[in-house]
Parts: C-alpha cells; structure tokens; sequence
C-alpha cells in the first residue's frame, strides 16, 4: 500500500476508537459486547497471520509515534528495555483478569483506562525516540504480539518506520520478526535459563492464563471477586508454567520449537473458548461455535507447517552444503 492510504487507515481506526470510547459511555451494554466478543477476538488470528499489519494501524502506535514525530528524544538501553518488558507483562496480567469484575461489566470506567493508555503512549512518544517508550516496550499487548508474532504468514510494509532507528535495542517485531523472541532471551537460550527469565516465564504460563481466565465467571467488583479472580488465574499460569519447564527439560526441547508450540496451544485454547462469546454475540449461537474452531484450527494447522517446512529448510541447505 501506499504511504497515503496507510495514514488514512491510521485515521480511520484512531476515528474508530474515538467512536468506541463514546459507545462505551453511552450505550456500554451493546459497546461492550462488540468490543470483547467481536473486535478483540480477531487481534490474535492478525498477529498469528500478519503482524505488521496491526501494528501499522494501532491506534496506541499512532499517537506513540505522532508525539515522536513532534519531539525525538532517547533511545532505550538493554536494561531499561528488559525493565519495560516486565512492566507490559504486569499490565498484561493485571488488566485482563479485570475484565470479569470490572471491565466487562463497566463501560465507563472501561473507557477511562483505554483514554489513560492512549495518552499514556502518547506521553511516552514524546520522551523516547519512535517506539521506544511504548510499543516497543510496556505495552500490554506487546508480550503476545511477540509470542504470535514469531512466525508471520504474510509479510506486510512497516508503514511506521520508514528508516529503522535503532530506538530498542531487543526484541523488536518491527524490525525481524522471527528474531524477535530469540534477542528477548538473549544468551539465556543457550540452554533452559530461558524458561526463568521474564519472558519465558511468561511464555510458559500463558496457556494457563488464557484457561484461568475463561474458566471463570463474570462478578460484581468486591474484595472476594478480585481476590479469587487473580489467585485463580496465578494459579493456573503456575501450573502451566510447571508443566512447560517439565516436559522442555525432560524431551529436551529447543527454546524454538518450544516457543512454536506454546503459541499453537495457546491459540487454540482461546478460539476454543472464545467462540461460544462471539458466536453468541454475532447471532450463531448453535453453528458458530463449530465454525470458528474450525477456523482456528485450520488455521494453526497451516501455520504449524509454515513453520515445520522453515525449519527443514535449513536443515537441506547445511546438507548441500556438506555434500
């Protein structure tokens, strides 16, 4: 696409948003529904897919990268950027449980806190060289576009960053994709110190974040829904985290495949989960639950063998070359 019509999808979705958080104080039941059971599920199939893509229209990018534009500052270092990841990964596990006591039920607080976030990425662009402060650093979503990221179906132009500049030096899903959790762990993924750092911690607990979430229900705010609500979640990412340091350590499985793996499983128990909401929400109540794990399933199927078939690749080079 052309740099003017990637702007006007910038607009478009900023305008979008914009109409979102006034639904959401005006008519929050319907607004809700569509945000969390329409808009929200397609976010995962697009980072397994095409990850540029969202990330050239997102609004929190568009407003990062237009207070860059007005002022360049700092880039980030290794450390502060470590130090960012694990603030993303925070919010990420704080905000999302929140849905069941507060923001599924609430759209004016709801609207509140995406207001906060947006300015927030704003703020951000303005003290740090183009992404550095933000997007390519605490952004909630940034630790699962990194995880479905990791093996793109479709390459798509980086419409924000027409030169790189260098403003994160780790792990960054504009500039290589397929690298980018392998710069996160760094030297770590020499051996299984990976799975202990942040990251990987995440990344090994997060089939179970997503199976604690959606196995609760939905309750009023108080102190004993918001306890249960994150010693259920912490206890399920604990276990999956358990489970994920066993079985990589006793099949001595490479940090690769392993990351591939997690992502796969991680997919698919959200669209197994997820479907009965959307289909609920889009009318299908009886056949839309079939059609979209289908879908998915599909989907991670041919997403699977994209990445078999590129790992096989240099496996034939290194055979040639040896011949």
């Amino acid at each position: 696409m052309r740099p003017t019509i990637w702007t006007a999808l910038q607009v478009a979705v900023v305008a979008t948003t914009v109409t979102l958080l006034i639904g959401l104080t005006t008519v929050p039941k319907t607004t809700l529904a569509v945000f969390w059971n329409v808009v929200v599920p397609v976010l995962p199939a697009i980072f397994l897919v095409a990850p540029s893509l969202w990330r050239n229209v997102c609004p929190l990018a568009t407003l990062n990268m237009l207070g860059s534009d007005r002022i360049a500052h700092r880039i980030s270092n290794p450390r502060m950027t470590r130090a960012s990841f694990a603030i993303g990964i925070f919010l990420f596990v704080l905000l999302v449980p929140a849905r069941h006591f507060l923001f599924n039920l609430n759209g004016p607080v709801l609207s509140i806190v995406i207001l906060a976030v947006l300015l927030l990425a704003f703020m951000l662009g303005t003290l740090f060289r183009t992404k550095a402060g933000f997007c390519n650093a605490i952004c909630p979503l940034l630790p699962v576009e990194r995880l479905y990221s990791q093996r793109p179906m479709f390459q798509v132009v980086n419409a924000r960053c027409a030169q790189c500049s260098l403003c994160a030096p780790l792990g960054c899903i504009d500039l290589v994709p397929t690298n980018s959790i392998a710069h996160t762990f760094g030297m770590s993924r020499k051996s299984n110190a990976w799975l202990f750092s942040v990251y990987g911690i995440f990344a090994g607990a997060f089939p179970g974040f997503v199976i604690g979430y959606y196995t609760l229900q939905d309750s009023p705010l108080g102190r004993a829904a918001v306890s249960h609500v994150y010693a259920h979640v912490v206890l399920s990412m604990a276990v999956s985290w358990v489970l994920t340091a066993l079985a990589v350590t006793a099949l001595r499985i490479h940090w690769d495949f392993a990351m591939s793996a997690i992502a796969a499983i991680s997919f698919a128990l959200y669209y197994w989960y997820a479907s009965p909401l959307v289909a609920m929400t889009l009318g299908m109540p009886q056949l839309g639950p079939i059609v979209i794990r289908t879908a998915a399933g599909v989907l991670i199927a041919a997403w699977s063998v994209a990445y078999v078939r590129s790992r096989q690749r240099p496996l034939a080079g290194k055979a040639a070359a040896a011949r």
